[in-house]
């Protein structure tokens, strides 16, 4: 795992907005002391599999969580979770497997994703793709969609921040697409696919069926929560 320099740490309080103390109840990080008031108090992370997959005996996988992690605590989810508490520990990170949205965006109810418009998220990690079919990108629109979707969670507070996460595998169309469209809606874009040139990233042999092997390994998740994080402390690229 990629280690934190001062730095981006710092920059991190800075992104969440948290006013610094120095008074002996205060949490510590570092030398500094820092209030759990934070601005941004609730993350959404919105995926597929790779987010969270439950148990499936019928192709081997039997975790409740980002697929092909050997435990719950290694996938990207978790990892990035513990990152925000060392921050904050008011820090809430909610996810959701959205892989419906993927397969039938072009005729899905997004009024289904309106218990998690609930969760009043500060901050939406968009991390989807890898269940577009290439054929159905031009035909049903798929950018137009993807736009959708970020206006829906957008719909009663435009200023809730939004980070566009490209797909894992290279699906450079899907990809151009979700860059293009994240930045039609002032969004933040992170590509991540070049993690999936590295086969230690992924989970091959450890698992019989393909589909569940080729997701991120341990090391593969540590690296997408490392690339994320590292995305978040950019505090400019964060709109």
């Amino acid at each position: 795992m990629i280690m934190m320099s001062i730095k981006p740490r710092v920059m991190i309080i800075m992104f969440l907005q948290i006013t610094l103390l120095f008074a002996v109840n205060s949490t510590v990080l570092g030398e500094q002391r820092v209030d759990s008031n934070a601005t941004i108090k609730r993350v959404l992370i919105l995926g597929n599999s790779i987010t969270r997959h439950a148990p499936a005996p019928n192709i081997g996988w039997y975790g409740d969580w980002g697929m092909a992690a050997s435990s719950k605590d290694k996938d990207f989810v978790h990892i990035l979770q513990a990152k925000f508490r060392q921050v904050s520990p008011s820090v809430t990170v909610d996810f959701e497997n959205i892989a419906s949205f993927e397969r039938t965006f072009w005729e899905y109810d997004l009024s289904k994703f309106d218990s998690l418009l609930a969760l009043h998220p500060d901050l939406i990690i968009l991390r989807i793709g890898e269940n577009v079919k290439a054929e159905w990108i031009e035909k049903h629109n798929f950018k137009l969609c993807y736009e959708g979707l970020i206006d829906y969670f957008r719909k009663k507070d435009n200023k809730i921040k939004v980070l566009c996460v490209s797909s894992f595998w290279k699906t450079d169309k899907i990809d151009q697409i979700t860059e293009s469209a994240s930045n039609s809606r002032n969004c933040s874009y992170l590509k991540i696919s070049q993690l999936s040139d590295d086969p230690a990233n992924m989970a091959l042999g450890k698992f019989e069926h393909e589909g569940v092997a080729k997701h991120p390994s341990d090391k593969g998740m540590a690296a997408i929560a490392d690339l994320i994080w590292q995305k978040i402390s950019s505090l400019q690229e964060l709109k």
